[in-house]
């Protein structure tokens, strides 16, 4: 990636995160970080924005215990926080492992104690580096279980959990070009092997689309925007419909 990409992609990054999100003054935000390219360049992006901003980063990564690499990849980590100056929290899976489901429960899991981690520490805004492809991704999977509504709008740019706000600020990064930050940067990233495990639906998911021409790529994702506006509008009805016709009472 040039120098001058890189500043095009960063002012994108910027002026989505200023745009499309309410921030405290000096915020302190907390970021979830596998080791993977995707993650690792949200921390640089994150790294040039926070400086703007006058605040703190924390960074969270999970190790789950379920591959020989899980503690390596928690001191890669934990020593590039540490390279750069954030406060890194590595959280283990100390539970028993179940036997199936085991990408769900493990997902549910790493979030709920992650969420845990920013109560603790009052932070109010964590990302995560979910980015194009994975939400492509998601869109196509949810659409072959026939799923309607809410469940093809794939990914969200945000959600709450109580008084946290989620945000996934790079949904519309292509995963190459995240790569191409990293590599700007010079830094190296880990390649999770279940990412390539054909056990997982996600991975047999992505080998499809891999096999997909430029023209059905393209109508998915016009598909994918199209269901994205359509629960966009449901729900501001919905809100509208409320707004409206509800009132709320003290005892309920």
């Amino acid at each position: 990636m040039k120098p001058n990409k890189l500043k095009i992609a960063e002012k994108i990054f910027y002026r989505n995160l200023d745009c499309k999100f309410l921030f405290e003054q000096n915020p302190h935000i907390g970021l979830c970080v596998s080791g993977g390219s995707d993650s690792m360049a949200l921390v640089m992006l994150m790294n040039g924005w926070i400086k703007k901003k006058y605040g703190k980063i924390t960074i969270f990564h999970f190790n789950h215990g379920l591959r020989e690499e899980s503690d390596f990849e928690s001191k890669f980590v934990k020593k590039f926080s540490k390279n750069l100056g954030f406060e890194c929290k590595v959280i283990k899976w100390k539970n028993n492992k179940p036997r199936s489901a085991i990408m769900e429960t493990a997902r549910n899991f790493r979030y709920s104690k992650i969420i845990e981690e920013c109560k603790k520490k009052q932070i109010l805004h964590l990302m995560t580096a979910h980015h194009y492809d994975d939400s492509l991704e998601t869109f196509f999977m949810r659409s072959l279980r026939k799923k309607k509504y809410f469940g093809l709008s794939s990914i969200p740019f945000k959600r709450i959990h109580e008084s946290l706000q989620i945000i996934r600020p790079l949904l519309n990064f292509k995963k190459r070009k995240l790569e191409e930050i990293c590599k700007f940067y010079k830094i190296d990233w880990i390649n999770d092997s279940s990412n390539f495990n054909l056990f997982y639906e996600r991975p047999r998911i992505r080998e499809k689309l891999k096999n997909f021409s430029e023209k059905k790529l393209d109508f998915l994702d016009k598909q994918q925007k199209k269901n994205k506006l359509l629960n966009e509008n449901i729900e501001k009805k919905v809100a509208t419909f409320f707004v409206s016709n509800l009132k709320y009472y003290e005892n309920g």
